[in-house]
């Protein structure tokens, strides 16, 4: 049978173990949530610039077709 101290040892090592997964699985989801974020700016970015670059190509495409 444990004694009183080797169960208390005993219960917190355990608590240590379950704390040390909820920090690390809290690490791994705060990663993704800054990774999701980041991507969703890159795209913001992209979605931002789209009408540029579409604006940009169908000015080149008239300027072409006038040149013709």
């Amino acid at each position: 049978m444990l004694s009183d101290l080797e169960l208390i040892f005993t219960s917190n090592m355990f608590l240590i173990e379950v704390n040390m997964f909820i920090i690390k699985l809290s690490g791994e989801i705060i990663g993704t949530l800054f990774e999701n974020i980041r991507s969703y700016r890159a795209l913001d970015n992209y979605i931002s610039l789209l009408p540029f670059y579409l604006c940009k190509e169908v000015n080149s495409t008239r300027i072409s077709q006038e040149a013709i």
